[in-house]
């Protein structure tokens, strides 16, 4: 029915390497979750690469919520990796929320306050400064 709801045809479901039809596995925001299914760590490792590789985060709208420790420790992972090869080439992370000093404190306490640039005003304030 998921599939069914955004118009996608079985066809177009298909991987294009292995013709098998995958399927969404949704990650909640909760402390009872396992990721012992076999795609879960092969998506992780990968993830932490990509996000290591990155020079530029941006959190859009993010909460930042306490039972996220597993995205956590993805992110401090890949924010320390080869950091002491690279000390002068810090990542730029952009925070975009909307007038939540929760997570905005949330943003700065777990990556350090001058690591990050926080826009407190919503997505619009980000356009605007970013894409000036």
């Amino acid at each position: 029915r998921f599939y069914e709801a955004l118009g996608i045809t079985a066809q177009q479901r298909e991987c294009r390497l292995c013709q098998n039809m995958p399927s969404p596995h949704i990650a909640t925001f909760s402390y009872i979750k396992s990721f012992d299914t076999r795609i879960y760590p092969s998506i992780w490792d990968r993830a932490e690469k990509l996000l290591s590789d990155s020079n530029h985060w941006v959190f859009i709208g993010y909460s930042f919520p306490e039972a996220d420790y597993e995205l956590k420790h993805l992110l401090k992972l890949a924010q320390l990796r080869f950091a002491h090869r690279r000390p002068k080439q810090k990542k730029k992370i952009d925070v975009v929320v909307l007038k939540d000093k929760i997570a905005q404190a949330k943003f700065s306490n777990f990556f350090g306050a001058q690591n990050i640039t926080v826009y407190t005003n919503g997505l619009s304030e980000y356009v605007r400064k970013v894409c000036k």
